[in-house]
């Protein structure tokens, strides 16, 4: 199996920022970015590949389709067991940390912004380290 990076944000500076860390930390080499989650619900049906895992680092407050409706949409999909998301999110509000864990794709819930340090307790994850121990 092969991951796939994700960023899904409506900060285009943020997208930035996240993308250099994770190259600098050699979490993924190319991470695709999007805008909000209609456009990564949208590559993601489209480039499906049974031989791929998607790791999304989501955004919750975004245009158009937000993180939650992006989760709800994978959830209903028959790609949910191939996504694992990261909610990425400036939300401080324990209400949005204890919502994300509802959801099985949802491995960790991070405040931004994303570090070094927060990325390699991230490829500890269980269900990341075969990704990460080659």
């Amino acid at each position: 199996m092969k991951l796939e990076v994700l960023i899904i944000d409506d900060d285009k500076l943020i997208i930035l920022i996240h993308e250099k860390m994770i190259k600098i930390s050699s979490f993924h080499a190319q991470p695709l970015s999007f805008l909000n989650g209609k456009l990564g619900l949208d590559y993601i049906r489209g480039n499906n590949d049974a031989n791929k895992v998607y790791f999304i680092f989501l955004d919750i407050n975004m245009p158009v389709m937000n993180g939650w409706e992006f989760l709800e949409a994978i959830n209903q999909s028959p790609l949910a067991g191939q996504v694992l998301v990261a909610v990425l999110s400036s939300s401080t509000n324990e209400t949005d940390k204890q919502k994300s864990i509802k959801y099985t794709q949802v491995i960790k819930y991070i405040e931004k912004p994303l570090n070094l340090q927060k990325l390699q307790e991230l490829k500890a994850e269980t269900k990341l380290k075969p990704y990460f121990n080659k």
